[in-house]
């Protein structure tokens, strides 16, 4: 082994290791377990679902409100 150099990733748990000689070796650190990564098994279809929930219940307000203020200048 010749060397060994370190760099930080994109997340902030994890580094990268890359260890050279007659052969390369790269592999990820994680000195404070994975905080920042998704799990393999993350729910993204329930995500979206809420996500798209609120955007609906957002618009049905906000046509609610417009309603109501229409209403109240015609009074």
């Amino acid at each position: 082994m010749r060397g060994i150099y370190t760099a930080p990733s994109g997340l902030e748990s994890t580094c990268l290791v890359v260890a050279y000689g007659l052969d390369i070796y790269q592999t990820r650190v994680y000195p404070s377990k994975q905080f920042d990564v998704l799990k393999d098994d993350y729910d993204y279809v329930l995500i979206s679902s809420v996500l798209f929930g609120l955007v609906f219940a957002t618009m049905i307000t906000k046509r609610l409100a417009q309603v109501k203020l229409l209403n109240r200048a015609w009074r």
